[in-house]
């Protein structure tokens, strides 16, 4: 079994490696924490790039609200 990082992951995916670790926190990517790293297992994430082959890779934040200020009319 072997387990990549999320520096591994990011550069696979052409991603920033924060955005690796929220997928992670999300639980986008299965991953498990081990102390202060995100480690993944390789077979969890060829299942990842399966799914998502070809796709825009989600944002973690997609789901959630838009922050800022409101115009009032």
């Amino acid at each position: 079994m072997t387990y990549l990082t999320t520096e591994d992951i990011a550069a696979s995916l052409h991603l920033s490696n924060d955005t690796v670790r929220r997928m992670c926190s999300k639980g986008t990517i299965v991953a498990t924490k081990v102390g202060r790293q995100w480690l993944v297992d390789d077979a969890d994430f060829d299942g990842f790039r399966a799914r998502y082959r070809g796709r825009k890779v989600p944002s973690p934040r997609a789901d959630e609200p838009k922050r800022g200020r409101r115009r009032v009319a």
